[in-house]
């Protein structure tokens, strides 16, 4: 699940009542880095919660990293791809939606 601000608030009110200010510092330093980011840990917040495009970060085998665009189905739970990535030693390690970038604006002549 992503963490937006919606959320952080929810976490703020509830959660964290009785936290001591040490864990309160850690929560919020753990969401404004995801926050900053926009990437979110497969490890701490697990798969996305709707079905869509997504950037992800995988792993293979061998350490090294790599960025691809996939689709993501929250019927199957998992990501197109997901199969080869599992056979092959590949792992998933953190995801964010694509997001469509702002609209060119031409400079005035």
């Amino acid at each position: 699940m992503m963490i937006d601000g919606y959320v952080a608030d929810l976490i703020a009110q509830d959660v964290m009542r009785d936290a001591s200010n040490d864990e309160r510092a850690a929560v919020d330093k753990y969401i404004s880095s995801i926050s900053s980011s926009g990437w979110v840990a497969v490890e701490h917040d697990g798969l996305p919660s709707r079905s869509g495009e997504y950037w992800i970060t995988v792993r293979s085998k061998d350490g090294e990293l790599s960025t691809e665009m996939r689709v993501f189905s929250a019927l199957q739970g998992k990501f197109a791809a997901q199969e080869y990535y599992d056979h092959n030693g590949y792992e998933v390690l953190a995801w964010q939606p694509v997001k469509a970038p702002l609209p060119y604006r031409p400079k005035s002549i």
